[in-house]
């Protein structure tokens, strides 16, 4: 937030040392001060870094990817348009730095996750004994003739964790390629794939590869807790997917019923990280806080929409 309140600070400065370049006495008063509000930002990077787990390389290194380019390159243009004023361009571009520093923000990426996944973080859940676990798909991605834990990987780890903890006797995976779909990816196959490889036994394993999203997953989830009788299921996917679909159970004819208990169990929490105004991350976009931004912005739109 220091860093973030100098760069607002270091146009004021300058622009004032550029308006007084006529009158010696003053100029040399602004321009002492606009060089010693750059000595101050870069002394309070180095201080910060050490205060916040990074090093100089560090944060060398960040402002030298692309993101943190951009991000310098607006503020650079913005504050060489108000100094030179154009101010109408200042604004749009300082709208822009603006918009850019906070869809980038691990602090907002940290508050939108925790809005997602707080409800949803009692580890006594992952100690419950259910008659099936149902593994929501999206956990794997594919390619070269090989299988692999994507994004959300987790969960299907903690399936598999749970299963040889002897929580559930059974596993449901399901998920798959739309019709149409480009990739072809069957999420069920390749999450049974996987458990093979870590010991659970197929035979306690169903696929449900008709399910194409989570709430196609959760019609199936009603017939199969129908046909099947299961009383006690575990609904196990990210902990930030949780509170969609819960949703899509609870309107389902599922929380109409009282003999069946529906209990979320989480993995792949993502509301860690910094969410300090006052470290470095508050300042520097990143590319993994543009991403959980996005995903926590996909399911907020899910849970207004009904999807």
């Amino acid at each position: 937030m220091h860093v973030l309140i100098l760069m607002v600070l270091i146009p004021v400065v300058l622009r004032g040392a550029w308006s007084s370049r006529r009158q010696p006495g003053r100029a040399r008063i602004a321009w002492a001060a606009g060089a010693a509000a750059l000595v101050v930002v870069a002394l309070l990077v180095a201080a910060l870094a050490p205060a916040h787990g990074y090093s100089l390389g560090k944060v060398v290194g960040r402002l030298l990817m692309p993101l943190s380019l951009l991000w310098l390159a607006l503020w650079a243009a913005a504050a060489v348009c108000w100094w030179t004023q154009a101010r109408g361009t200042a604004a749009a571009l300082l709208a822009a730095w603006i918009g850019v520093t906070l869809a980038g923000s691990n602090v907002v990426a940290a508050k939108l996750m925790h809005g997602l996944e707080a409800a949803y973080l009692d580890p006594a859940v992952l100690d419950l004994e259910h008659d099936v676990i149902w593994v929501l798909g999206g956990g794997t991605t594919s390619g070269h003739g090989q299988v692999w834990l994507g994004f959300s990987g987790d969960r299907v780890a903690q399936g598999a964790r749970l299963w040889h903890r002897g929580r559930a006797p059974l596993l449901v995976t399901s998920g798959s390629t739309p019709p149409g779909g480009t990739s072809g990816h069957n999420s069920a196959e390749a999450t049974l794939t996987i458990w093979r490889e870590l010991g659970v036994d197929p035979g306690a394993v169903i696929l449900v590869e008709t399910a194409h999203n989570t709430r196609e997953e959760v019609v199936r989830l009603n017939e199969l807790v129908s046909s099947h009788g299961w009383r006690r299921v575990g609904l196990l996917t990210s902990a930030w997917h949780l509170r969609r679909a819960m949703a899509l159970v609870e309107r389902s004819p599922l929380g109409a019923r009282d003999d069946v208990v529906i209990t979320p169990l989480f993995a792949d929490s993502r509301s860690g990280g910094s969410r300090s105004l006052w470290s470095l991350d508050a300042a520097l976009p990143s590319g993994d806080a543009f991403f959980r931004i996005q995903t926590a912005s996909w399911e907020y739109v899910g849970r207004w929409t009904g999807r």
